[in-house]
């Protein structure tokens, strides 16, 4: 069952790259980002380009679906996967 659902915003990481990590874990591209296994469901989102100051960066939703006991470890392990040494260039949007 799919109870709970979370929206990241991830800058700076292509698209494409994104879909891929998530099939390499067992999804499996059901539709144009849309990743699916038995127990989650991942929505990526379009890739935008944002501005901060003259930086043009790029913006990516993700939004993850899954049971309340395992979202929050799909989530640590997915943002570990793409820290930068900068810093976190992930934001939650709800």
């Amino acid at each position: 069952m799919m109870a709970t659902e979370k929206t990241l915003e991830v800058r700076e990481m292509r698209r494409m790259k994104i879909i891929n990590y998530f099939i390499g874990i067992g999804g499996e591209e059901i539709d144009q980002g849309k990743i699916m296994v038995h127990d989650w469901k991942v929505n990526v989102g379009e890739e935008n380009t944002i501005n901060v100051g003259k930086l043009n960066l790029y913006s990516t939703k993700v939004t993850f679906q899954c049971d309340q006991s395992m979202i929050d470890k799909m989530i640590r392990d997915f943002r570990l996967k793409f820290l930068f040494s900068g810093g976190e260039s992930i934001d939650y949007l709800s």
